[in-house]
C-alpha cells in the first residue's frame, strides 16, 4: 500500500530438514532397546540443582521445543530427569537453524535427543554446560552413542532397511538439486 519496493541478498541460511521415517523407527526401536541410564544420587542432586533455575512453564515451553505435546509433557515436568523413551516429534522439525537440514537434502535423515541435561534447562546456557560434563551428560552421551551403533547395525546387516530409506528419500525431495548457501552468494 505504501508503494514501498524491497531487494535482498542470500547471505547465509541453511535448508529445512527432510526427515527419514524409515530411519526415525530404526532409532526408535533401538532406544527402546538399549538400556536406559541409571542416574545414581550425585546425579539426581545435581539435577535438581541446575532444574531449579526453570519454572514449569519454561521446562513446559522447552520440552515443545522437542515437538513434546502437553499431555505428554506433563508428567516429564515433575522431574528433573527424563528417565524413559517416547517417540514424539513426528513431522516436526525443531525451531532452530541446524546443518543437518542440508545434510538431509544429500542423503537420508534421521535424528534422536537423548537427555544429557535435566528438564527444562536451555540449550546454550550455564546449566547444559554444568550437565554435559557431569555424570548426567556422560551417561546421556553414552546411551545416545549405543542407540546410534545399534542402528548403523541395523542398518548394514538390514539392506532392504536401506533401500526404504534411499526410496523414501528420492521420493521427499523428489529430484531436487542441491545448493549450498554459499553458492547462492552473489
Amino acid at each position: 500500500m505504501t508503494g514501498t519496493e524491497v531487494e535482498w541478498e542470500v547471505l547465509h541460511g541453511c535448508y529445512d530438514v527432510v526427515p527419514n521415517s524409515v530411519i526415525s523407527d530404526v532409532l526408535y526401536d533401538n532406544l527402546k532397546g538399549v538400556p536406559l541410564p541409571v542416574f545414581d544420587a550425585a546425579d539426581r542432586e545435581l539435577a535438581s540443582g541446575l532444574s531449579a533455575y526453570s519454572n514449569e512453564d519454561q521446562k513446559r515451553a522447552s520440552l515443545a521445543m522437542f515437538g513434546i505435546d502437553p499431555a505428554s509433557a506433563a508428567p516429564i515436568i515433575r522431574s528433573s530427569l527424563h528417565e524413559s523413551v517416547g517417540y514424539w516429534g513426528v513431522g516436526w522439525t525443531i525451531p532452530a537453524s541446524t546443518d543437518v537440514g542440508d545434510v538431509s537434502h544429500l542423503a537420508p535423515t534421521a535424528q534422536i535427543n537423548t537427555a544429557t541435561w535435566p528438564v527444562g534447562v536451555g540449550s546454550h546456557s550455564w546449566q547444559a554446560t554444568a550437565a554435559s560434563g557431569s555424570g548426567i551428560g556422560m551417561k546421556g552421551m553414552v546411551y545416545a552413542a549405543k542407540v546410534l551403533a545399534a542402528t548403523a547395525y541395523d542398518l548394514m546387516i538390514r539392506p532392504d532397511l536401506l533401500q526404504r530409506a534411499r526410496a523414501e528419500f528420492l521420493a521427499a525431495t523428489a529430484g531436487e538439486t542441491y545448493v549450498p548457501a554459499r553458492d547462492l552468494i552473489k
